[in-house]
């Protein structure tokens, strides 16, 4: 009789140990999984911070597009730039006549300076409406 008890003992024990390998293989497959999940999870707020960025440099990118558009649509002689603001007198006050003569001042300009010199000062421009973005983020 205490030979049976001891056969069940053994047959347990041998269950338990066969158990205790099987979770520790569990143990040590899940551990590498737990990792790349954590991994994955850190990439995905870097992908959403970064998606973010280039969805600022895209509209900053739109905006220099429209910038573009416009001072190339701007008058370049004296004597369109009258015609011009003939046209646009029953459209415009004084105030933004004042602010479309400015731009078109600014475009001149933009057109005198080389294109390098051009894009740098854009490049700082942008440099500081994005810091200033991301300070008031």
């Amino acid at each position: 009789h205490l030979d049976g008890e001891l056969q069940v003992l053994r047959d347990v024990c041998r269950r338990l140990d066969k158990a205790m390998i099987k979770h520790n293989e569990a143990q040590s497959i899940r551990k590498p999984y737990e990792h790349i999940v954590k991994r994955l999870m850190e990439e995905h707020i870097g992908f959403d911070n970064s998606l973010t960025a280039i969805e600022r440099t895209l509209q900053s990118k739109e905006r220099d597009y429209e910038e573009l558009l416009q001072c190339c649509s701007c008058p370049s002689t004296p004597a369109t730039l009258r015609r011009w603001l003939r046209r646009s007198s029953t459209d415009s006050s004084r105030a933004s006549w004042r602010r479309e003569i400015s731009a078109i001042a600014r475009s001149r300009r933009r057109r005198r300076s080389s294109s390098s010199e051009w894009s740098k000062n854009l490049a700082r421009r942008r440099l500081r409406s994005d810091l200033s973005a991301g300070a008031q983020v």
